[in-house]
């Protein structure tokens, strides 16, 4: 990733997924975000969080322990699924226009990606999240591409190019 970009440590990571739930949502059966098998090995801003922008491009790279979901997920197309349904349900009980894309698979390395873009109509812009997920034994791995213009987009994406996976 450009040595450009704003890298947050995990407590701003987890202060950022706090501000993007809304607490009358969670219910005691929803695990705490502090508590969830969730292990991030990156997350960049485009810009510092600091800079007062009406959305910020980021990119994320992070794994989930499926044993933790309240769903069976056998394939990485489950695990895209119930996350953007999970996304989609947040977004509309807060009052935003959200959707999903259908799942395409796309080739990175050599591995095939399930992916799923999030879009959601926020007050004076369109928020896209695009999801790319691989199942590696229990773990589902994660690349989120988050940006509102194409140019951000192409920017993000030639991170992806950049990959190798280890066997």
């Amino acid at each position: 990733v450009d040595e450009n970009y704003t890298f947050l440590t995990q407590e701003e990571i987890l202060d950022i997924r706090r501000s993007a739930v809304d607490d009358e949502i969670l219910t005691d059966e929803v695990v705490k975000l502090e508590d969830q098998p969730v292990i991030y090995y990156l997350y960049a801003l485009k810009y510092p969080k600091e800079d007062e922008v009406v959305y910020n491009p980021y990119i994320s790279v992070y794994s989930e322990n499926l044993d933790y979901l309240e769903k069976v997920i056998k394939t990485k197309e489950d695990y895209i699924t119930y996350n953007m349904e999970f996304a989609v349900a947040v977004f509309n009980a807060s009052g935003y226009k959200a959707s999903a894309s259908n799942i395409d698979k796309l080739w990175f390395d050599d591995r095939q990606f399930a992916n799923s873009v999030l879009s959601v109509n926020l007050d004076d812009v369109t928020m896209k999240k695009e999801m790319f997920t691989i199942l590696r034994g229990n773990f589902a791995i994660n690349i989120v591409l988050g940006y509102n213009t194409p140019e951000d987009r192409e920017e993000l994406m030639t991170f992806l190019d950049t990959i190798k996976i280890q066997k």
